[in-house]
Parts: C-alpha cells; sequence; structure tokens
C-alpha cells in the first residue's frame, strides 16, 4: 500500500510505525519517488492484509 506523505519525509524512516486511515496499522518499507505519480511516496507493508 502506498500513501502520500503528509509530513515532511525527514520526518520518518524506514521501519517506522504508522497507521493507514487511522485503522490499518504497518510499516514503512519505502520512502521516495515513484514512477507512478509525482512526489515523495511511503509504501507501507501493513500488519493484516486488506
Amino acid at each position: 500500500t502506498s500513501v502520500v506523505l503528509t509530513e515532511d519525509t525527514d520526518s520518518f524512516i524506514i521501519g517506522d510505525r504508522v497507521w493507514v486511515g487511522g485503522t490499518k496499522p504497518g510499516s514503512i518499507a519505502y520512502i521516495g519517488e515513484t514512477q507512478f505519480a509525482p512526489g515523495d511516496w511511503a509504501g507501507v507493508v501493513l500488519d493484516e492484509p486488506i
């Protein structure tokens, strides 16, 4: 799952625990640019499948 960061990417590091949509816990696995959209994105590995 990928989400647009609402804070500066300097606030996060790989492995940080995050909540996606306030209800889905996971860990940041990637931070950076992508080919599918502009800006910095975070790739999150969710604890449970959707």
